[in-house]
């Protein structure tokens, strides 16, 4: 589904990138999950790489912490720098803080944003605050995100536009797709992901001739979906939903070496060459993106997406 502008969020983070009066700064953007975090994220990252700066993504790769280390930037290496830290509240606190510590010292002439993503979490951002207060960095407010429609009648346009994208991406006749009557209520329509997901309930229900479900249905609805496509697969429904739940809990791995090992755990497998086919089954399904997901490395045996939706699927199974 296209990106929606979020006008309010957008200009406080491009001002808070921009200002020149801190070499070094850290933002907490903070929301719900499905709330959109990435994505506008993901707008700012484009922009930025655009307007000249360097780009990049905080990968926790669980190793031991380096001590801090000057390494004086060259040329092009003196471009502004924008690093992003997606599910940040996952990380390790001492990473997080040897992250921020390493831009300190290592680009000392060089402007740097450092931009975390998370979920709300007590404590989290004092925590943080409380280690960083001693790294030189300034510390902006954290950024609360701000609601994805604001109106009802933006939410039904978001509603119309993600049901014409899923239509294109499904190949599916194009018309409208109905508005269900519980998607009216304001905090409904103020998360993405809840618009997104009835929008694809309601293109699947109007191509099978079946009742749109309601809000409380809408996961097992769209899981059903799911489902249906893992029949149409070997080794069948079964094997495929456990092989599933493994990749949702543990995935993505680093090699295919460990996901053979985790499918051999889990006693789907008896041997390699039974996980190699498992794997190359769940490829099929879920081919690795070239994104990491989660700012881990690697992509073999990847989760089911979006994160709130593997969620339900894991509470169900």
């Amino acid at each position: 589904v296209p990106y929606r502008p979020r006008p309010g969020d957008q200009k406080e983070l491009v001002r808070w990138r921009d200002d020149g009066d801190e070499p070094v700064s850290v933002m907490l953007l903070h929301g719900a999950g499905g709330q959109g975090k990435t994505r506008l994220a993901g707008w700012l990252a484009t922009g930025s790489h655009a307007a000249g700066w360097r780009v990049a993504r905080g990968v926790d790769k669980s190793g031991p912490v380096r001590p801090a280390t000057t390494t004086p930037p060259t040329g092009g290496e003196r471009q502004p720098l924008l690093v992003v830290v997606d599910y940040a509240e996952r990380w390790p606190l001492a990473v997080l803080v040897q992250l921020v510590d390493n831009v300190v010292f290592d680009y000392p002439d060089r402007q740097v944003r450092v931009l975390l993503l998370a979920r709300p979490q007590a404590g989290f951002w004092d925590d943080l605050r409380a280690e960083l207060a001693r790294s030189g960095a300034d510390l902006a407010g954290p950024l609360p995100l701000g609601r994805f429609t604001v109106t009802a009648a933006e939410g039904e346009q978001a509603f119309a536009d993600a049901a014409a994208a899923f239509q294109a991406a499904m190949e599916l006749d194009r018309g409208p797709a109905a508005v269900p009557g519980w998607l009216t209520e304001e905090a409904d329509y103020g998360s993405p992901l809840t618009v997104h997901m009835a929008a694809l309930a309601a293109v699947c229900a109007g191509h099978d001739n079946t009742p749109v479900p309601g809000r409380d249905e809408l996961s097992a609805f769209l899981l059903d979906h799911e489902r249906r496509y893992w029949q149409s697969a070997e080794p069948g429904t079964g094997v495929l939903e456990r092989v599933v739940f493994v990749a949702s809990l543990f995935g993505p791995v680093s090699s295919s070496s460990e996901a053979r090992s985790w499918l051999r755990r889990a006693h789907l497998a008896d041997g390699d060459a039974a996980a190699g086919r498992l794997l190359a089954a769940h490829d099929r399904l879920y081919p690795a993106r070239a994104q990491p997901h989660a700012g881990q490395a690697g992509g073999v045996l990847p989760p089911l997406t979006p994160d709130r939706f593997a969620e339900d699927f894991i509470a169900g199974h």
